[in-house]
């Protein structure tokens, strides 16, 4: 154990899903002689009672407000991100979703904007943003809080333009007091659609190979600055200890043991009509795939409209997961309880239903057969908030290239599809692991311990 002290940021409940419930949190608390958390400030009481200890100490993010021009320069930062993915966000801010065009101040600056998303394909065009962002005061709170704990290095995600900017400040006020940093992207989609590398850390981790070469093409690192870690969360579903009896986790999620279990997760947007798939979904159940239950999970942040609930409560072959309303929203709540049961879920479900989620890659690690929904049912939707956009972005084709998961355009694909993996459960399979290798980097559960050991040795 070394006599450094880390610092480390925990602003969702995503990435504490990902440090702190996986082995990386154990792995860092041997390897550090102290360690601080930085947590959202409404959520403090709640990580000291779960995290703190003599050698873990929490402190809460806090910064200065935005001034006039950083907001508007955060703004064009959150949109100069040269992606598919990113046009489509930025055009959506004129364009209601039935194709009207929306009267609003975006307006005024939705030229300039665009004119910056389209130059930020050219690193000389990156760099001048970056060098604006060097003219920006340092926060004055964010320097607060690494001159009182004075850690030796700091970890955090390179966290969404626009949303708070705290890591983005931190890393800034790091730099003037010559703290070592560490940066992170998160996940697979960031780097297109989230986040533009303002300043760059000491060093760089990464999920995979995909994200290492985007980091250096559109974000302009340096390749040996950058250390692929996998993701530390995938981990659990490498644990064979965590799994339940078949017929001891069907009942428990109220299913039949004697009938196979496809599980639909949503996606984060609502791009689909969920009445029309649940409907369709119990009527082939009956009569086209008969002996076959639903699972309907929804997205972690959100949960199902309660009156789609009750109109569907009554369906035999369908089983609705119900959330609180504080389990939901920009506060939602995840435990260590939910590894185990994904797990299982993944596990003992014959077959994946999605449109566009990371749940698409954690099913091909349990080798899962999974398809994509790629149509919305009866729901109505002009070109650029149509489903069939998210085919566009470039994650989705990087995972698409392999064929191990099934892209569907119609309810007749669809079921052909389902035909296909029910009767044959291993078909794919081996495209199933070439997009694990891909996604997920390690296939042996090893990602928190590469990730916590990457920290100590810069350290």
């Amino acid at each position: 154990m070394s006599n450094k002290k880390i610092l480390i940021v925990i602003d969702n409940a995503f990435v504490e899903r990902s440090l702190l419930f996986s082995d990386f949190f154990t792995h860092i608390k041997d390897l550090f002689q102290e360690v601080v958390l930085v947590v959202p400030d409404d959520k403090r009481n709640y990580f000291v009672g779960e995290y703190g200890s003599e050698k873990v100490t929490i402190d809460v993010m806090r910064k200065e407000k935005d001034g006039f021009f950083e907001k508007y320069f955060f703004l064009l930062l959150k949109y100069s991100i040269h992606s598919t993915a990113n046009k489509v966000k930025l055009i959506r801010n004129i364009i209601k979703e039935n194709g009207e065009i929306k009267v609003t101040a975006w307006f005024i600056y939705f030229c300039p904007i665009m004119l910056s998303w389209y130059l930020s394909k050219y690193s000389l065009w990156r760099k001048l943003l970056q060098f604006v962002f060097i003219f920006i005061p340092n926060d004055k709170v964010c320097l607060a809080i690494l001159e009182n704990h004075k850690p030796d290095i700091i970890y955090a995600r390179y966290s969404a333009i626009g949303v708070k900017n705290f890591n983005l400040k931190l890393f800034k006020a790091a730099k003037k007091l010559n703290i070592l940093t560490v940066g992170n992207i998160f996940s697979w989609d960031n780097l297109y659609s989230k986040i533009f590398i303002t300043s760059h850390t000491d060093k760089l981790t990464v999920p995979n190979e995909i994200i290492r070469n985007d980091a250096i093409n559109i974000g302009d690192f340096k390749k040996e600055k950058i250390k692929i870690i996998g993701i530390p969360h995938f981990d659990y579903y490498y644990d064979k200890e965590l799994l339940l009896s078949r017929e001891g986790f069907m009942k428990s999620i109220g299913a039949d043991p004697n009938k196979k279990l496809i599980l639909y997760t949503a996606g984060v947007k609502e791009v689909i009509s969920y009445k029309y798939f649940f409907r369709f979904f119990e009527n082939i159940s009956k009569d086209i795939l008969p002996g076959t239950q639903f699972y309907l999970r929804p997205h972690p942040k959100r949960k199902f409209d309660e009156r789609l609930i009750k109109e569907f409560k009554k369906c035999d072959n369908l089983i609705f997961e119900v959330k609180l309303d504080e389990e939901v929203g920009n506060n939602f709540k995840m435990s260590k309880k939910n590894n185990q049961f994904l797990t299982n879920l993944l596990h003992h479900s014959s077959a994946m239903l999605c449109s566009y989620s990371t749940i698409l890659i954690e099913a091909c690690i349990m080798d899962l057969p999974t398809i994509n929904i790629n149509y919305s049912g009866d729901r109505k939707q002009s070109y650029f908030y149509d489903i069939k956009k998210y085919a566009e972005w470039e994650h989705i084709i990087h995972l698409m290239k392999n064929k191990g998961i099934i892209m569907v355009e119609s309810d007749e694909e669809l079921v052909k599809a389902l035909k296909k993996y029910l009767d044959n459960p291993s078909l794919d399979s081996e495209e199933r692991i070439k997009i694990v290798k891909q996604q997920a980097h390690f296939t042996e559960g090893k990602a928190a311990k590469e990730a916590a050991q990457f920290l100590y040795e810069c350290s």
